[in-house]
């Protein structure tokens, strides 16, 4: 990862600056991380069952989408353009009028490495909020953890609630800015209102799970959607 630290905002890809003023994040009161993933416990992995929620997202997001760079900012501090390549994909079936729906799986885990400490971030909650045709947002929270490849227990634990929102700029790029607040295990506050923005660039359009399209009839037919299942393909 190459961090670029930008002394002025001049420095700054006009389409990756902020549009206002940094306010304060998504502040609020959370609750202490599962006892399985607390300092100084032994680390087994989060003992969380798999649960999935279908959610629509705006057509013009459906597809791959990939990220060369990143700006962070922090209140009260310069911003940083991070080089570093992201991947997200969007959508996962096309109902019968057309509308995209996107199937949201947690927990996702993500692991990273270094040679004393192995990081795991366990995704938990995907929660949409906003779709139309000028914007997608959803909320998520996460649990992170920093585990001793030598002893196997948890030296740190974090958690972080984001607010995510996807806006289009043309019909093959997004700009993607979320909003960070993080926690420490026992849910205090340890910054809120960072923001990260980014422009992602279409890499391939909608491809639909065939694997989940059941999983889509059935979800349809349980919320009384029947006239959206689409024909068999």
């Amino acid at each position: 990862m190459l961090f670029l630290i930008l002394g002025f905002a001049s420095g700054i890809p006009g389409s990756l600056h902020a549009e206002a003023p940094l306010k304060t994040g998504v502040a609020q009161s959370v609750g202490s991380v599962p006892d399985e993933l607390k300092p100084d416990t032994a680390f087994n992995g989060i003992k969380r069952a798999s649960a999935e929620k279908w959610g629509r997202v705006p057509n013009w997001l459906a597809g791959t989408w990939i990220a060369r760079s990143e700006l962070a900012e922090m209140p009260g501090q310069q911003p940083e353009l991070i080089e570093e390549s992201a991947q997200e994909t969007w959508g996962s079936q096309v109902d019968a009028r057309g509308n995209i729906w996107h199937r949201f799986v947690t927990p996702v885990q993500g692991e990273s490495e270094t040679d004393k400490i192995k990081k795991y971030t366990y995704w938990v909650e995907q929660q949409p909020l906003l779709c139309n045709e000028e914007t997608f947002q959803f909320r998520g929270k996460s649990y992170s953890v920093d585990v001793d490849i030598k002893t196997g227990k948890i030296e740190r634990a974090t958690q972080s609630i984001t607010i995510t929102t996807f806006t289009p700029v043309t019909r093959t790029r997004v700009r993607r800015v979320q909003i960070l607040d993080q926690y420490d295990y026992k849910g205090n506050p340890m910054s809120t209102g960072a923001r990260l923005v980014s422009l992602m660039t279409l890499a391939q359009p909608l491809q639909q799970d065939l694997a989940s399209r059941r999983k889509f009839v059935r979800f349809l037919k349980e919320s009384q959607l029947e006239y959206l299942i689409p024909k068999s393909p």
